[in-house]
């Protein structure tokens, strides 16, 4: 929780002073965080590509499922919200 505090302060000094996060971390090389960041998407695209081969889809298969399940998420949100 600590790190998510400073790193969500330390973006928002960052914002104040005009420059961007990502070239904030080019600028300094914070390898931590460019690490632990390329190992989530590097895991997040093998567990992707994982899925769709197991499940037998294309990616854009997959673009309109993930389309038509937020446009049903949405639907249901405002059901229960009572706007339907």
């Amino acid at each position: 929780m600590a790190f998510l505090w400073h790193w969500c302060l330390e973006s928002w000094l960052l914002f104040r002073a005009g420059i961007t996060v990502n070239r904030a971390i080019a600028r300094v090389g914070c390898k931590r965080s460019k690490g632990t960041t390329m190992r989530f998407f590097d895991w997040h695209q093998r567990q992707t590509e994982r899925w769709l081969d197991r499940l037998g889809m294309t990616s854009y298969a997959a673009l309109w499922f993930a389309y038509l399940k937020g446009v049903v998420t949405t639907l249901f949100v405002l059901w229960v919200l009572g706007y339907f």
